[in-house]
């Protein structure tokens, strides 16, 4: 009798060093860019004090208070495409599992200062922005992975669907009273 023929997914990380590429024609990834890169709502230290001079403010878009905060999460968790790990630590450096997990799981490990959806927001930017940043292809959809160093220190690696990240965006943009009807 033969062994029946179980091919094993290549991990996250072999896919970077093979197949990673960056379609830069894409209009979801220039959507993508614009709002975490130009227009994050996101905040260093106090809500006014933003990290990109075009974002706007997660008070803005109807995210303010404990509460809604709350909500938003809540909607993030449960509106990803795999989300299987949403990880939180308190100080750099996290662990990489990009070697131990594969398509078509996502996840999120990250460094938080503030709110955790303040710090997922700026670690996806800051990917974004300084180049730490991959697209693979998996069953015909484009799959991000983020990675944030500061210093030497992962403090973050995200892995999510194209799709995921619209999803987001659209979110947070319609705000949580369009959530709460």
């Amino acid at each position: 009798m033969k062994k029946a023929n179980m091919k094993k997914e290549t991990s996250y990380q072999d896919r970077i060093e093979n197949k990673a590429t960056v379609d830069w024609k894409s209009k979801k990834l220039w959507e993508i860019i614009r709002f975490y890169l130009e227009e994050p709502p996101a905040y260093n230290d106090s809500q006014d004090n933003l990290v990109s001079r075009k974002g706007k403010t997660f008070k803005s878009y109807g995210w303010e208070g404990g509460n809604k905060f709350k909500i938003l999460k809540n909607l993030i968790l449960t509106k990803s495409c795999t989300l299987k790990d949403f990880n939180i630590y308190k100080s750099a450096p996290i662990e990489s599992r990009l070697k131990e997990v594969s398509p078509p799981i996502e996840y999120c490990a990250f460094v938080t200062s503030n709110s955790e959806i303040n710090s997922l927001i700026i670690s996806i930017r800051h990917a974004l922005a300084h180049g730490g940043f991959y697209q693979i292809k998996y069953n015909k959809q484009k799959i991000y992975i983020l990675k944030n160093i500061h210093k030497g220190k992962l403090k973050a690696e995200i892995v999510l669907y194209e799709e995921t990240l619209i999803k987001w965006i659209d979110i947070i943009k319609a705000g949580p009273v369009a959530k709460e009807k």
